[in-house]
């Protein structure tokens, strides 16, 4: 197989994988009672830290400022999270889980884990390292054609 049909299988793949892993993360949620927009938005809120800007998250979930407005305030409305002032910018809101919101991430974050855990148990961690690798070439190509 010469690079070209390789570089194209590996883009398809990566594509179709990481929409299915996705699709089985929403069910996970699904099973919590959690939609998947509050529940990925209180994920990556405790995955960024406490204080993370809505611009940051917005970034992180792949989604739109006003997209994540309408989940924020229907999740500050359930008092999963807070959200305050940011100190030296005005214009900006930060954003922190309350004890309930990072009651269900710990919840999420389990099952999660056990999700990783089943689909990834026949890849070595040798295989595990290497494609992390690849991961972040493909990162770093990305970041510098952004730029």
């Amino acid at each position: 197989m010469n690079r070209s049909t390789m570089e194209r299988l590996f883009a398809t793949q990566f594509a179709n994988l990481s929409r299915r892993w996705r699709l089985l993360g929403d069910q996970v949620l699904s099973r919590l009672n959690v939609s998947s927009s509050s529940g990925w938005c209180l994920v990556y809120m405790q995955r960024l830290g406490e204080g993370a800007c809505q611009s940051d998250l917005a970034r992180a979930l792949g989604v739109r400022e006003p997209t994540l407005v309408r989940t924020l305030n229907g999740l500050e409305q359930a008092k999963l999270i807070e959200r305050f002032p940011h100190p030296q910018d005005a214009r900006a809101k930060l954003t922190r889980l309350t004890v309930n919101g990072a009651s269900i991430v710990r919840d999420v974050e389990d099952c999660l884990k056990e999700l990783r855990h089943e689909l990834l148990a026949s890849v070595s961690n040798e295989d595990l390292a290497a494609t992390l690798r690849v991961y972040e070439s493909i990162e770093a190509a990305l970041t510098e054609r952004r730029d």
